[in-house]
Parts: C-alpha cells; structure tokens; sequence
C-alpha cells in the first residue's frame, strides 16, 4: 500500500510526533497514532486489515489539532500537493 508506506517514511523523520495524512477530504492517523488520535478526541478508529485508522475531515481539522496541542501533543500534518 503506497499510502500506509509513505506514512510510515513520514512518521519515521517525525517519530515523536502525531503524523495526520491528507487522504482525500480527511486527515487520517494510522496505527498508534490513530489510537492515540482516538483517545484524545473521541474520535472512531477504524481497521482495514491490520491497519487502523482515525480521521476528521479537513474542513474541521484545526479544531482537532488544537485538542491535541493543548493536551501537550506535537502534530505533523502531511498535506498532498495540488
């Protein structure tokens, strides 16, 4: 899966952050940080196979990245081109 393969390159130049990933409409965290995402927000994660995943969609976003800085997280958001 070249999307799970570019996050997981991400996430290892920004081990220390929460890496969300613009997929589409939504910005999605995968694995740990979909778990942690989930925790911090209420938000649901879902498992495709053995990948799982914790999304908002980007036009409420910010609200959510700001829950998780003030409770003393750092963030990475990967945004696509174009």
């Amino acid at each position: 899966m070249l999307v799970l393969e570019t996050y997981n390159n991400l996430k290892a130049q920004h081990p220390d952050a929460i890496l969300l990933m613009q997929l589409g409409d939504f910005y999605e965290a995968f694995n740990e940080d979909a778990e942690l995402v989930a925790r911090e927000t209420d938000l649901a994660v879902v498992t495709v196979g053995k990948v799982k995943m914790a999304g908002a969609p980007c036009s409420t976003i910010d609200g959510y990245v700001a829950r998780l800085i003030e409770k003393g997280h750092q963030v990475a958001m990967a945004k696509r081109k174009g």
